[in-house]
């Protein structure tokens, strides 16, 4: 009866400690373009770049830069096709629209939040649309980078028009 309890146990936590692991928090997603300012300062108040330092950093990239250049392309092209596989349209006649993104990472290259800035003229609901759809996407997404911490990458992206 003892080792049974104790298998029992033993099974128990296993699958407890299975389920604690595996479960993930939604990625948080930040649009700049309709962020209000309360919105804004609860954002500063995560301070969230003393914690993740930015993944081009030479102190912490400077030996697989490609690497990094690599998967962070390629983030952005499974966004693009994510958005086209949802039939999302701008709605505009650039032939290129410009985003500035800040993405923070866990260690393990998951999106943890996901700032963005629509940096042409877009209307609110297509911006909103967009919010939408990039949060589905985030949730999902993972950059093919690793660390020892979290970090983070910002920069301009420039998705072809849908």
């Amino acid at each position: 009866m003892k080792n049974l309890s104790f298998t029992l146990l033993i099974i128990f936590c296993f699958c407890y400690g299975c389920k604690l692991e595996s479960k993930e928090e939604n990625v948080l997603v930040i649009n700049l373009n309709t962020i209000s300012e309360i919105e804004q300062k609860d954002f500063l108040k995560m301070n969230l770049d003393k914690n993740h330092p930015n993944l081009l950093n030479p102190d912490i990239s400077n030996l697989d830069f490609e690497i990094v250049v690599e998967s962070w392309t390629k983030l952005h092209s499974d966004l693009y096709h994510f958005l086209k596989d949802h039939n999302f349209k701008w709605n505009s006649k650039k032939e290129n629209i410009k985003i500035f993104n800040k993405i923070y990472f866990t260690k393990k290259g998951k999106i943890k939040v996901y700032a963005f800035k629509i940096l042409e003229d877009i209307s609110e609901d297509k911006i909103i649309e967009y919010e939408k759809l990039v949060n589905e996407f985030a949730n999902n997404a993972k950059i093919n980078v690793k660390r020892d911490s979290d970090f983070a990458q910002c920069g301009k992206a420039s998705l072809p028009n849908l």
